[in-house]
């Protein structure tokens, strides 16, 4: 199924003004005047290019296709595939699909005493912890139950955006506001979840698809769809079913990222609101298997292109990434070794060996998963 944006982007051109151009406008202005002139003088007249009235013809047809231009465009911003910015916003409002604000990255925070205590340790809303630079706080009040050495909370960014994404499980180690007993503190997952505002490409796929969650009668649509209104960050989601009742969706994040156990679990608790799904639907979230590949090639590049050997080296390097980025960011793309060939070659190269991958079908719960990347430049040949 092509996504969204394929659809928008093939959906075709329209124009509110027939496609007149300029040199149309003119023609058909100067064409009017000679027929009306003639009629008044009662034979044929052309009008002269020397004439005062060409002159004022000439102005009063460029004010006018600037009109024409403004009409154009305001009739394209009313389209989904043209739309941008405020104006988009405003075709969403129809739909009741507005633009998501940006999100504060999230992870699960450890806090740790030093030795069980008979009584509950208190730590309250608001305690910031920190990697050095970017502060994370907790939302709610949080006990270390009497007994335990240790409890772990959800904290967020202190600041909306993708800035607060990425940090490593242990970066966030620093408690700034001292917690009594607290002897410790680190992140057990990499912080995820934090976005810029809605992009209008994002919103143009959200406002698309917005009809197929009007109903929770469980269509496959609709899954997507509530699935990509979680978050921003999602790129691509495969909904199955694999028996009666029971619902399998696997999703990615930007770039290809797999998602971690804390925003597996929020989508779990998102999409089985009862206002999301069938209430005998049993919605369970995953991550996509991953099937591993690694990358082995060898090429070689044409004398007659000696000049810009190091240009296409460069190139090639690009490409094979390109490449790696195009295979990890669709659930169900095949391993495909005829991809990785074109993107070299038409980045420069003679003739390309590819010792791996080889062609490996992909199911529709997995994603391929590079491990290493062996890329070697062979030399020049003889054209």
């Amino acid at each position: 199924m092509p996504g969204t944006l394929d659809v928008l982007s093939n959906l075709p051109e329209v124009s509110f003004i027939d496609d007149i151009t300029l040199d149309e406008l003119l023609e058909n202005f100067i064409s009017d005047f000679n027929e009306m002139n003639s009629e008044l003088e009662g034979k044929t007249t052309v009008l002269a290019k020397t004439s005062p009235f060409r002159l004022l013809i000439n102005a009063t047809t460029s004010i006018l296709y600037q009109i024409l231009v403004k009409v154009d465009a305001t009739g394209k911003r009313n389209t989904i595939k043209y739309s941008y910015s405020e104006f988009l916003d405003q075709l969403g409002a129809f739909k009741n699909c507005t633009r998501k604000e940006a999100q504060k990255a999230y992870c699960t925070e450890r806090f740790y005493i030093d030795e069980s205590k008979e009584f509950a340790i208190t730590i309250p809303e608001g305690t910031r912890v920190t990697q050095g630079s970017i502060f994370f706080e907790t939302t709610e009040v949080a006990e270390i139950a009497a007994g335990d050495t240790y409890i772990d909370i959800m904290v967020y960014c202190t600041e909306a955006g993708e800035q607060g994404n990425g940090i490593f499980a242990g970066e966030i180690s620093t408690l700034v506001d001292p917690v009594n007993y607290i002897s410790k503190v680190d992140n057990q997952t990499v912080t995820v979840g934090g976005s810029d505002i809605e992009s209008d490409d994002s919103l143009a796929d959200r406002i698309f698809m917005a009809p197929s969650t009007y109903s929770v009668a469980g269509s496959i649509d609709s899954y997507e769809a509530n699935a990509k209104a979680f978050s921003q960050e999602v790129i691509d989601v495969k909904v199955d079913n694999p028996s009666a009742g029971t619902v399998d969706i696997r999703f990615l994040l930007t770039d290809g990222e797999i998602p971690g156990t804390d925003v597996i679990q929020q989508m779990q608790a998102y999409l089985s609101a009862e206002d999301k799904r069938p209430l005998t639907d049993n919605v369970i979230v995953a991550a996509p298997d991953q099937i591993e590949y690694s990358i082995d090639l060898k090429y070689w590049i044409r004398k007659s292109d000696s000049n810009k050997a190091v240009k296409i080296q460069q190139d090639v390097e690009a490409a094979v990434e390109r490449y790696i980025t195009w295979q990890k960011i669709k659930i169900g793309r095949d391993i495909t070794d005829s991809e990785l060939i074109k993107l070299v070659m038409a980045a420069g190269a003679k003739r390309c060996v590819v010792t791996s991958p080889t062609y490996t079908v992909i199911g529709d719960k997995q994603i391929a998963k590079l491990t290493t990347k062996t890329v070697t430049y062979g030399g020049i040949e003889n054209d």
